[in-house]
């Protein structure tokens, strides 16, 4: 799994997007890693975020740039971004 995010990192996202769309959980890594890593063990997400707008997405990006954090673009079904990268911290899911 991925190491985890403090709690303020993930308070910051949830003040972003609301707590409903922040994924942090064990069962949230699992759902959020990628499937088609040729080795799952270095490619798990500490969790994601669902931004709904673009004001959103600026607000993400620059929590993570203040923090020193990589993000991972996905979309849920709709094959909008692909490989993830060896080490990241989260994802940004497209999947509302």
């Amino acid at each position: 799994m991925a190491q985890p995010l403090s709690p303020s990192v993930i308070a910051a996202f949830a003040a972003i997007v609301g707590k409903d769309n922040v994924f942090f959980d064990e069962a949230d890594q699992l759902a959020y890693q990628d499937k088609f890593a040729i080795d799952d063990a270095l490619h798990h997400p500490a969790g994601a975020v669902a931004p709904t707008t673009v004001e959103q997405v600026q607000a993400i990006v620059r929590v993570a740039s203040e923090r020193g954090l990589s993000l991972w673009p996905i979309s849920r079904g709709r094959i909008w971004a692909m490989a993830a990268p060896r080490r990241y911290w989260r994802v940004l899911s497209s999947s509302t």
